[in-house]
C-alpha cells in the first residue's frame, strides 16, 4: 500500500497450504519491486485435521488441533513481517491481521480454544461471536505496542486504506458504503475513532445494537419493549446479567436508534443476494485452487443436465 501513488492496485489470490507457502512470499517480493500501490490478501487455508496421530508436531501446551494451525500462521505472520522489512517497503506498507469470528464453539474442545471473557462464538451475536482480535502495523505513524478499544468495524477498513491510498475517488458514490473513514484513530490513537455504535445482524434479523460500552439485545418482533435486554460491557462482558434500573432510562435512546436505522434502510434497502462464480476475478490462482474450480463446474454443469 502506498500514501503516494495513486494508479489502481491488483488483487492478487495467496490462499496459502504447505508448500505453497513461499509463493505468497515471492508475491510479496514481485509486487514490491513494482512502481505501484497493491493489495495482496492472505488467506491462512491451512488444513485442520482432528486425529492428533496425524500430526507429530504438537508443541502448544493443551494440544488443540485449531491452536496448533494458529502457532503455525503466527510463524506465516511472522515471516512476512520480516520480509517487508527486508525489501525496504515496512514504513510505506499497512499491515492488517484480524480473525472474521469468534472461536467455533462446534468445535470445542478438541480445538483448543474456549471462550474467555466474551461468551460464545462463530454464528452468535453475543460479544464472543463478534469481537475479534485485529493489529495493524504501519511503522512511524502507529506507535508499537498501543493499544485502543474504540469500536472499529470490517467495512471501516476499505474506507480508511482508500483514504491512506489517497484512492477515495474510486469508492463508489452509487451506493452506500457502511464503513467510515478510521484514520484518525491510526494517526491519534485511543479515543479518536469516528464510530460509537453498530447494529448487529444475525442474517436478516437485527438481533443487537452496540453504543459505546451499552448493548442491546433486540426481543423477538412483537414482544414488549421492557423484555428487551440491555447490557453494560465494561462490567458484563459476558452480557449475563441485564441491567435494571439504567434500562428503565436508556431504553428510549435504543429505541430511537433502531427506528432511524429501519428508516434509513427502507429509503436505501439491501441489495438481493446475488451468486456469482467462484473466483470470479481474481488473479494468479493456484494450481490446486484452479484443478478444485475446474471440477466444481464439471459438477455444476451435469446437474444442470
Amino acid at each position: 500500500s502506498s500514501a503516494a501513488r495513486t494508479r489502481s492496485a491488483r488483487y492478487l489470490d495467496a490462499r496459502s497450504e504447505g508448500v505453497d507457502w513461499i509463493d505468497i512470499l515471492e508475491q510479496l517480493k514481485a509486487l514490491a519491486q513494482k512502481d505501484e500501490p497493491f493489495f495482496l490478501n492472505y488467506w491462512p487455508m491451512i488444513p485442520l485435521e482432528f486425529n492428533r496421530h496425524t500430526d507429530g508436531e504438537y508443541v502448544t501446551p493443551n494440544g488443540g488441533v485449531q491452536v496448533e494451525a494458529m502457532r503455525r500462521l503466527d510463524t506465516n505472520v511472522g515471516e512476512i513481517l520480516a520480509a517487508i522489512d527486508s525489501l525496504g517497503i515496512a514504513d510505506n506498507t499497512i499491515v492488517a491481521v484480524m480473525g472474521d469470528n469468534g472461536a467455533m464453539m462446534q468445535a470445542m474442545p478438541l480445538s483448543g480454544f474456549s471462550d474467555l471473557i466474551y461468551r460464545g462464538g462463530k454464528g452468535h451475536t453475543t460479544e464472543g461471536g463478534i469481537r475479534v482480535d485485529a493489529y495493524i502495523r504501519w511503522p512511524g505513524v502507529i506507535e508499537a505496542g498501543s493499544v485502543v478499544g474504540d469500536i472499529v468495524h470490517i467495512s471501516d477498513l476499505f474506507t480508511t486504506f482508500a483514504r491512506v491510498a489517497q484512492a477515495t475517488q474510486f469508492i463508489p458514490s452509487d451506493r452506500i458504503i457502511d464503513g467510515v473513514d478510521q484514520l484518525p484513530l491510526l494517526l491519534m490513537g485511543e479515543e479518536h475513532g469516528r464510530r460509537d455504535y453498530v447494529h448487529v445482524y444475525d442474517g436478516p434479523k437485527l438481533a443487537a445494537t452496540n453504543k459505546q460500552q451499552y448493548k442491546v439485545q433486540w426481543p423477538a418482533p412483537g414482544a414488549a419493549a421492557w423484555t428487551m435486554k440491555i447490557f453494560d460491557l465494561f462490567r458484563d462482558p459476558r452480557e449475563t446479567t441485564s441491567l435494571k434500573t439504567e434500562m428503565m432510562w436508556s431504553v428510549e435512546s435504543f429505541i430511537d436508534m433502531r427506528v432511524r436505522h429501519e428508516a434509513f434502510k427502507k429509503k436505501y434497502p439491501d441489495r438481493p443476494e446475488t451468486h456469482g462464480a467462484p473466483y470470479e476475478g481474481i488473479e494468479n490462482l493456484r494450481p490446486e485452487t484452479q484443478a478444485m474450480l475446474e471440477a466444481y463446474n464439471a459438477k455444476q454443469k451435469l446437474l444442470e443436465q
